[in-house]
């Protein structure tokens, strides 16, 4: 007699070799991915700013440790005044900030005041690549957060970041600091023209006054300037804000110095 076949072994015999290979190759993926997209992640945030086509950064960024890790300033020193910073009034225009409707609307003199006080080169350790190196915060929105120097995705996700193709603040230039849309910068719309913005970092504290904002695609070189030669700011995100999808717009907030103290080089 003809032994019966086992159909429900076969079937299983056939799942097995089907669903294993398709596992093993799941399984590898996500482990090469976890493992290896901290070391791509800064290489993608380069090349994308290369591809900007940005020029004018002046020296090049010292790559040191920070010793003193920065903490975030209690509550009452938000807007933190030290006896090198003189408290400096706002200006007597008589006039109350207005909320942004038109992100293109118009903008204050991008004028920075006189240097308040000034730091000698050298006389403290240069923020490198990945240190926390700071605090920003911003009047009438929720940023208030950790300031890294870097600009990689993995950063972008510990709070703002510093291009590394931009200054410090106190480095006499333009610095550019970003923050994800769905994270960090996602009220960075919600901030005034005459709002003011505060950093805190391990040399010095800044404050800087917002003076106009706009709305570009990510590309364009010429929304910011990164060869200037005065103290200024220029916050940005993706927008639309809170987005879950990539986009090629990109909201920039334009601030000008107020106080806080000048490195000199030199």
């Amino acid at each position: 007699m003809r032994p019966v076949r086992d159909n429900r072994k076969s079937s299983r015999a056939l799942l097995f070799y089907i669903i294993t290979p398709v596992l093993f190759a799941i399984v590898v993926s996500a482990v090469l991915y976890f493992s290896l997209s901290p070391f791509f992640a800064p290489l993608s945030s380069a090349l994308e700013i290369l591809a900007r086509d940005v020029s004018g950064h002046g020296e090049g960024v010292q790559i040191n440790d920070l010793t003193v890790d920065p903490v975030k300033p209690p509550e009452e020193t938000a807007a933190p005044v030290t006896g090198d910073d003189p408290p400096v009034d706002p200006p007597e225009t008589g006039d109350t900030p207005t909320p942004v409707e038109d992100p293109v609307g118009p903008v204050l003199p991008n004028q920075p005041n006189a240097p308040t006080s000034y730091i000698p080169f050298g006389s403290f350790i240069f923020p490198g690549i990945n240190d926390k190196y700071g605090w920003i915060r911003v009047e009438n929105t929720a940023i208030d957060c950790a300031l890294y120097m870097g600009d990689s995705r993995p950063l972008l996700n510990l709070g703002a970041c510093t291009s590394p193709y931009s200054r410090i603040p106190g480095d006499l230039g333009t610095t550019l600091i970003g923050g994800h849309a769905t994270a960090y910068f996602h009220t960075l719309g919600n901030a005034y023209i005459g709002d003011r913005v505060y950093i805190t970092t391990n040399y010095g504290s800044y404050v800087y006054e917002i003076t106009g904002t706009a709305i570009s695609d990510f590309w364009d070189t010429s929304i910011f300037d990164l060869g200037a030669d005065y103290e200024n700011l220029v916050l940005y995100t993706c927008y639309p804000f809170s987005t879950l999808i990539a986009v090629n717009k990109r909201y920039y907030v334009y601030c000008r110095y107020i106080s806080g103290p000048i490195i000199q080089r030199g």
